[in-house]
């Protein structure tokens, strides 16, 4: 792969030769799902850096320094288990400085969806997340 980097910012381009059927196919994929390549494959590399470790564990984001710590205080907490949803918001505001409303858009809904935690628990009456 070349890498190109830019004089004008922190970005860097990054060229990779593949088949064209399969970029073909690739592009009607994203094409169907509203997507566009670039952002589809910067988040592919996202997702691959953030994966487990050979130990198993994860390794927080390396993207986001907030949700860094509050993944890193959910690991405190929890010890990668289940924790009910108003405790890990509350470990997570406490050490990351944001107040506790903040927490679920910010820091649980973005880990989330990373993989990073699963929900489980009865959501309306004691919601609790899984850390990973």
């Amino acid at each position: 792969m070349a890498q190109m980097e830019s004089d004008e910012s922190a970005v860097t381009r990054v060229t990779v030769r593949v088949p064209q059927d399969l970029l073909n196919e690739y592009d009607e994929t994203l094409e169907a799902r509203g997507a566009n390549r670039s952002e589809a494959i910067r988040g592919h590399m996202r997702r691959v850096s953030n994966e487990s470790t050979p130990n198993g564990e994860r390794t927080p984001p390396t993207d986001d320094e907030l949700l860094a710590a509050g993944y890193r205080a959910l690991i405190e907490v929890s010890d990668r288990g289940g924790i009910p949803l108003d405790q890990a918001k509350s470990a997570v505001a406490q050490k990351t400085g944001l107040g506790k409303e903040f927490v679920g858009p910010r820091i649980i809904d973005p880990l989330r969806e990373r993989g990073y935690l699963t929900r489980c628990g009865d959501p309306y009456r004691r919601p609790w997340v899984v850390v990973r």
